[in-house]
């Protein structure tokens, strides 16, 4: 596998479980945590950390200069920056949002882009790996409540009235305007934490040379960024868990590559984020064809590829298809996949060094 950023470290990566079905959530995304353990700094490198509590999630970041300069605590503070500002603008329940704004009223204009930047980068991979997942979603999303201590199974004549909605053929982009039709909403939790991760690797990539963490990780739960690589070129090293249990599923080691750029993982499944209702487990993600939470034979998909958004794109989309679709996505050559289904059996890319534990 070669990715377009390059990267390398030592890490591990763990599962572990976090309750939100008592807790709003205002990015409806996978919940498949992931907490990030870091080993063996090397080099005497000088760590940054912070933790941020923005889009229903902790973003663990993690900064690794071969400095202990001021410059590199304000770039710890610039990435906390560049979080809120995202989760004030795509935050869907917060009124004041631009996404807000735009659900409410049907038009916005976007001066800073960076909707419209989200909305063109879903579209394209929309147009190579097809619908099955699309921003208009809202209206579903809302009927269900999925997570929240309100979720209730809705009434078929509202699951077809909020499926006629959901149509990101409906969202209009021109001239920094952005427009939507025929009462489309958006909901963005699929691409969300991705796309922010995405804009902290754009925020790194720009710094000067000089200035560049040497190594970063950041981590926010179902959704990671590995940037720069060790002094030393060791590789990551990244612990799953086992979806159908709380027992370690393995060790994924991920070779080094030389370049300041970045890698990131993707996470869907329904491990966690779900309701139950009379009885019945339903998780956040949709079939949009049924109207449904998805009824998947795959417990869990991790991806890793050179975007953040594109692996919170595929994760979900390849987490709905389940097994039937799954071969195509396994011989990716820009993409690599790591699936489990609901019986333990476990799917990866030739380009993955999966160890799984005995």
């Amino acid at each position: 596998m070669s990715w377009k950023r390059a990267t390398a470290h030592k890490t591990v990566i763990c599962y572990y479980t976090m309750n939100y079905r008592k807790k709003k959530a205002p990015f409806l995304v996978f919940f498949t945590s992931l907490t990030i353990l870091l080993t063996g700094c090397g080099h005497s490198l000088y760590p940054l950390h912070s933790d941020v509590f923005t889009m229903d999630t902790v973003f663990s970041i993690d900064l690794y200069h071969k400095t202990n300069e001021k410059k590199n605590s304000q770039q710890l503070k610039a990435s906390s920056d560049i979080l809120q500002n995202l989760s004030a603008e795509l935050d869907c329940h917060n009124t004041d949002s631009i996404l807000s704004q735009l659900n409410q009223t049907g038009s916005i204009d976007d001066t800073d882009g960076i909707l419209t930047d989200l909305i063109a980068e879903t579209r394209m991979l929309q147009e190579r790996f097809g619908n099955a997942v699309q921003l208009s979603c809202r209206p579903l999303t809302k009927l269900w409540n999925i997570g929240n201590e309100n979720a209730a199974i809705p009434l078929q004549k509202q699951l077809i009235a909020a499926s006629s909605l959901i149509d990101d053929q409906n969202i209009r982009l021109k001239d920094g305007k952005i427009t939507l039709c025929h009462g489309a909403e958006l909901d963005l939790g699929a691409v969300a934490k991705g796309y922010a991760l995405d804009r902290l690797y754009a925020y790194y990539d720009e710094l000067d040379v000089s200035e560049k963490p040497q190594y970063a990780v950041i981590s926010a739960a179902s959704a990671v960024m590995l940037y720069g690589e060790k002094a030393d070129k060791a590789p990551f090293t990244i612990e799953i868990s086992d979806p159908n249990s709380s027992d370690m599923l393995g060790r994924l080691t991920i070779p080094p590559e030389s370049g300041h750029s970045a890698l990131f993982l993707g996470t869907s499944g329904n491990a966690e984020r779900f309701s139950s209702i009379n009885g019945t487990k339903y998780g956040h993600i949709f079939d949009l064809s049924t109207g449904y939470p998805a009824e998947s034979d795959l417990a869990s998909v991790t991806v890793l590829t050179d975007h953040g958004l594109k692996a919170d794109f595929l994760s979900t989309l390849i987490f709905i298809g389940g097994t039937a679709s799954l071969s195509s996505h396994l011989s990716a050559s820009d993409y690599a996949v790591l699936a489990v289904d609901q019986n333990g059996k476990i799917y990866q890319s030739d380009s993955l060094r999966f160890e799984v534990y005995q």
